[in-house]
Order: C-alpha cells, then sequence, then structure tokens
C-alpha cells in the first residue's frame, strides 16, 4: 500500500457486530451495532465498547479517524 489509510464503508462487514478495531495506542474495542440515520455514506452512529465495558458512540467517519480495522493492521 502506499502509506493511504484505508476507509471501510460503514455498510459493510467491518462494521458487523463483534468486529475489532484498534487505536494507535494498542486500545482495543468491538463493535456492538451501528445505527444509519441519513442517506449518506457516512450517515450512521456507530456503538462500540472497549475491553473494560465501557461503552461509547462516534460517527462512522470519526469512528475511522481514531480506529484501524483488525484485519488491516499490517498493511502500513
Amino acid at each position: 500500500m502506499n502509506g493511504a489509510k484505508k476507509f471501510h464503508s460503514p455498510d459493510g462487514p467491518a462494521f458487523n457486530s463483534g468486529e475489532v478495531w484498534i487505536s494507535p495506542g494498542g486500545l482495543v474495542v468491538t463493535v456492538q451495532n451501528v445505527e444509519r440515520w441519513g442517506a449518506e455514506k457516512w450517515d450512521v452512529d456507530v456503538y462500540y465498547s472497549t475491553e473494560s465495558g465501557q461503552r461509547n458512540m462516534k460517527n462512522a467517519w470519526s469512528f475511522q479517524v481514531r480506529y484501524e480495522h483488525n484485519a488491516d493492521k499490517g498493511f502500513k
């Protein structure tokens, strides 16, 4: 790859319940569910939890800026 960050469609399998994402600092989060609230591609809220059980929500764009899908970790 050319070093560019890969962005996943928020309607794709990377956002299925149970999918693992990792922050640059090593924080592991798991997608709980997603909710679409509009017609645009990024009009999706991602609900996720940390390993300690803390639950959070970010919109799909902000979520991907902060976290990287587990399957992409080797492709920097």
